[in-house]
């Protein structure tokens, strides 16, 4: 991502103030459960945003062309899209020296990618509410690891595939 970008008034960014107090939610479970070697940095959080606008407009421009600003986005692909912001900004960071460092620690971003999809949703219809994710741990061990490695290769996550995955684990998963 180069440059500066001037966030206009678009609908998807609605979802990020609510993202910004879930990561609070976030970390206060990891830190419930034992998992004390993981922070948010507050400006690679903020940083979201940004990404997040970037790689929509990107899309939407590739996708679109010259009517792309006009042009609206379903919901699997938002999710898509602030997955890869969240996976580029890296808001979680493991301070490794804080003692015992775990795959949650570890994995934190991608942890909560998974996290903030289920929150999503949660939040689309009102019959969803009281639904969770229900993802067995071997489906969740490589949903995991292709987060990961959207992570490390942010360049390779196509939005449109990861949209794709996400429609199919509400699909599945979602009960």
């Amino acid at each position: 991502m180069s440059g500066s970008y001037i966030i206009e008034d678009f609908p998807s960014q609605h979802w990020f103030p609510q993202m910004k107090a879930y990561a609070r939610e976030f970390m206060d479970r990891m830190k419930a459960h034992g998992v004390n070697c993981v922070r948010i940095d507050d400006r690679r959080l903020n940083r979201i945003i940004h990404y997040y606008y970037a790689y929509m407009m990107e899309y939407k421009q590739r996708t679109y062309g010259s009517g792309a600003k006009d042009e609206n986005i379903d919901h699997h692909k938002i999710i898509a899209l602030y997955i890869k912001a969240i996976l580029v900004s890296e808001p979680f960071i493991c301070d490794s020296n804080s003692g015992k460092t775990t795959r949650y620690g570890l994995l934190a971003n991608e942890y909560f990618c998974i996290a903030f999809t289920e929150f999503v949703f949660k939040s689309w219809e009102k019959d969803n509410a009281l639904k969770n994710l229900c993802i067995d741990d071997n489906e969740q061990r490589w949903l995991l690891i292709l987060l990961h490695q959207y992570r490390k290769f942010p360049a390779s996550l196509n939005v449109i595939s990861l949209s794709q995955l996400i429609y199919y684990v509400e699909k599945c998963f979602f009960k």
